[in-house]
């Protein structure tokens, strides 16, 4: 069963513009979370609809070249970040030569943003390529053996992701 495919998002004079505009809803959501009894409510909407859209992983966000491959990029590494970045600003802010800094000062803030983002970009590579990639290797592994060991019963198969499901449709 699939859901209503966005087809209308083929075109890319229609989905660029409707991609930025989503972009720039979520990004001015927060300055109006406690205007709008409902902030919340239409932040998680339109970042669910985004998702959506990108899911199909069929260009429907009207990006290409190296702004898809960015995306994609940041996509992969996503969760890395996400775990990364907090603790990168928490000590950053003790433990660096950054504690210091004058936050209100416009070139300190960007020399700030700056290390943080870095420090964030490269650990976040570190881990996604160390343990993340491995770990995924390694349960692969686990989930074919067992597959096969289980393969008088039948076996789950999951659909491939990802470039497997890019080179699968094209193959």
């Amino acid at each position: 069963m699939t859901l209503v495919e966005p087809t209308l998002l083929r075109s890319g004079w229609f989905a660029l513009p409707f991609a930025v505009f989503l972009f720039a809803s979520v990004a001015v959501m927060p300055q109006l979370m406690y205007a709008l009894p409902f902030g919340v409510g239409l932040m998680a909407a339109l970042s669910g609809l985004l998702v959506y859209i990108a899911s199909y992983d069929k260009g429907y966000l009207g990006f290409r070249g190296g702004i898809a491959r960015l995306f994609s990029w940041a996509g992969d590494r996503s969760y890395a970040i996400y775990l990364v970045n907090g603790p990168v600003i928490a000590l950053g802010l003790r433990l660096s030569p950054f504690n210091g800094m004058d936050r209100a000062n416009t070139a300190d803030l960007l020399l700030l943003t700056g290390g943080f983002l870095t420090c964030t970009l490269v650990l976040a590579e570190l881990t996604h390529r160390l343990i993340e990639v491995p770990a995924r290797l390694h349960g692969r592994k686990l989930a074919q053996a067992y597959c096969s060991a289980m393969s008088a019963r039948g076996c789950y198969e999951p659909a491939p992701a990802g470039k497997a499901a890019s080179e699968a449709r094209s193959g």
